[in-house]
Formats: structure tokens, C-alpha cells, sequence
């Protein structure tokens, strides 16, 4: 069956002529651990939380023999509202990503506070822009901890989001240099949202949905702003890791190493400037 609603609690009995030794339960395929039986084989688990989408739950019994039975029930979170990270463009190191942001709902948001998570290893100089719909309305974007924004606005008066699936905002990034090819993790939270009438929407009814990034090696040596040639934009990058103004990691001295001495150096820089 579907619910709006992401609690449940997990609730019913097993039984078996020769008695019942021990029961377990699965979620998607992953062990939940055993299950506590009350005299009659009765169970009850509490204070449980769905997944987005589709839930299947397996009850497992096991009597004293070493036979086991089980039973399973599918549940679809069908939340009222979702805030999610929409379809990510794949980018290579050096260049600019974008990261949409939309929501789905009935028309029934005004105003919201959420987080956005992003991996700073990977992913640097968030820039966070509104869509048309959010324009003109009350809004804050704090950046001040790495690897976070968070952000909120307020439509005020009568105004709501639109219905259906709208884009709140985009994030863009520059991507950093990376050791191999892999795809980045950008989260979502949703805080508190509230209607137009200033009251709370029920967070229980609200789900946040993940996405990735997918970052591609640069397909020049000492490419560092990923248009796939050497420039002086290039130098002045490597130049910020010699001064200590762009971290070095392992993996830069390979992907900059141009006079191929193993190390970085101003020399690297030179050959930049001659190509």
C-alpha cells in the first residue's frame, strides 16, 4: 500500500506447530536484526521511519527444527512534499557545475529552511542562485561553513509555490581536482516548512531526496579550469598551490607535473605559459 506519512510501526505475530525460535526482519534487503516475541509469538517494533519510495519489509520466523517461513509487505512513501536534488550535468575538474534544487508539492509551501551538503574535497566556491519563481521574496544564503549552505526563504503574503515540480534554486560549483573518476555525494535537509498562513507543515509528511555528482578526470596535463587546453588561467592556479592559497593534494602533483620532475614547482608554471 502507499502512505504520505514517513512513520510506522512494524506490528504482528508468528506462529508454528513446533514453536517458534527465533524471528528477524528485513528492510530493502538489509538485516534489521531479531525481533522481540511475547508469549503468543506477537512482535511490535516502534518508532520506525520509511525510505522514499518503495519499502519492502520480510518478517523471517525459524522454529525448532530450523525451518523458516516468511511473510512480506510492500509500503510506498508517497511524502506530501519533497525538496530534492534534480538531474546533475556530468563535469570534468576545473569546470563550473550546477546543482538544481526542486520541489514537488500541492501548492502548499510559502516559506522553508533547508540544508544543502556537499563534499569540500571535491566541490568548492558555492554560489547559490533563486529561481524567477523565488525572485523578489525574503531570502538568506549563509556559506560560512564548508561544505554546507543553508538557506531560507519566505514568499509572504498569500503567495505560495506552485504546484507540481518547481525549481527553487541552483547551486554552482567549481570542481576540484580529483584522483580518479567518481561520483559525489550533494544532500539535502529539509528544516521546517511552513504554508502562507505562517503555520508548520508536518515534517513527517515531507521527505529530502539525495543526489550525485559525477566528476570526470581533465583530459589535458596542467588543465586546471577545464576547457581542455593550457592558459593563464592554468598557471595561476598551480602558482596558488606553490604560495599555499589552494591546498596541494597527492593527486595535483600528477595532474600538474608538466616538466616531469614529480614534483610541483614554478617550472610547471613555464611550460603552462609556452604551450
Amino acid at each position: 500500500g502507499a502512505t504520505s506519512d514517513v512513520g510506522y510501526t512494524l506490528s504482528g505475530s508468528v506462529s508454528d506447530n513446533r514453536g517458534v525460535s527465533a524471528a528477524s526482519w528485513t528492510l530493502g534487503g538489509v538485516d534489521q536484526g531479531a525481533l522481540t516475541l511475547d508469549s503468543a509469538g506477537g512482535f511490535s517494533v516502534t518508532g520506525l521511519k520509511l525510505g522514499y519510495g518503495s519499502n519492502v519489509i520480510v518478517v523471517k520466523a525459524t522454529d525448532e527444527g530450523g525451518n523458516e517461513g516468511s511473510g512480506t509487505v510492500t509500503v510506498n512513501w508517497v511524502p506530501k512534499r519533497t525538496l530534492r536534488i534534480g538531474t546533475v550535468i556530468e563535469r570534468q575538474e576545473g569546470q563550473k557545475m550546477e546543482v538544481p534544487i526542486e520541489l514537488k508539492s500541492a501548492g502548499d509551501v510559502s516559506s522553508m529552511t533547508f540544508v544543502l551538503k556537499y563534499d569540500p574535497k571535491y566541490l568548492t566556491e558555492p554560489n547559490l542562485v533563486w529561481s524567477s519563481e523565488m525572485l523578489g521574496v525574503l531570502n538568506s544564503v549563509n556559506t560560512s561553513t564548508v561544505g554546507e549552505l543553508r538557506c531560507a526563504f519566505s514568499l509572504g503574503g498569500t503567495k505560495v509555490v506552485s504546484s507540481g515540480e518547481k525549481l527553487v534554486s541552483k547551486v554552482e560549483f567549481r570542481v576540484r581536482s580529483i584522483p580518479e573518476e567518481l561520483n559525489s555525494e550533494v544532500s539535502l535537509e529539509v528544516l521546517e516548512m511552513a504554508d502562507n498562513q505562517g503555520n508548520s507543515l508536518a515534517a513527517s509528511r515531507t521527505a529530502s531526496v539525495n543526489g550525485q555528482a559525477q566528476l570526470l578526470k581533465r583530459r589535458v596535463i596542467g588543465d586546471n579550469n577545464g576547457n581542455d587546453r593550457l592558459d593563464v588561467g592554468d598557471g595561476t592556479v598551480i602558482l596558488k598551490m606553490l604560495t599555499g592559497l589552494e591546498e596541494v593534494r597527492t593527486w595535483d602533483v600528477g595532474s600538474n607535473d608538466l616538466n616531469e620532475n614529480t614534483k610541483l614547482d614554478s617550472g610547471d608554471v613555464t611550460r603552462v605559459l609556452k604551450s
